[in-house]
């Protein structure tokens, strides 16, 4: 035990330079009296200034990377063809200015060839032989 302490009291002593951490200063306290300050000895909160997060929309964020994988895949072959399955929601876009307005994502479109859409039947098959709705 002796020995633990020589050798931290040695190291403190051979490094002078070494920073200590210091604990945290507190703000003045101050006199409350049923949640309401006394006397005025209470000094005005702090105002706590929030982190500014960049909110990033997922509907542009997946527009973009799609218009990149095009880009990069068109640059590399002429020919490479871009489709996408379902998504059709990410063909409008809504108005910065005016939220109740849409428009058209033209710069996606033209990234895409096509867009795949599953069960899409207008109409069940008829059998034309008999007239009936084939299931």
């Amino acid at each position: 035990m002796k020995l633990i302490l020589a050798a931290a009291l040695v190291a403190m002593l051979v490094a002078p330079g070494t920073v200590r951490a210091q604990a945290p200063t507190q703000a003045p306290g101050g006199v409350r009296a049923d949640g309401q300050p006394v006397g005025g000895l209470t000094p005005p909160p702090a105002a706590v200034q929030q982190p500014q997060v960049q909110r990033i929309d997922p509907r542009d964020a997946l527009r973009r990377f799609i218009q990149k994988i095009s880009a990069t895949a068109r640059r590399l072959k002429n020919d490479f063809v871009v489709m996408t399955e379902g998504g059709l929601e990410l063909l409008e876009k809504i108005d910065a200015i005016d939220t109740t307005r849409s428009v058209p994502a033209s710069t996606y479109i033209r990234a895409l060839d096509g867009i795949v859409v599953q069960s899409l039947f207008l109409h069940p098959p008829i059998n034309k032989a008999k007239g009936v709705v084939i299931h």
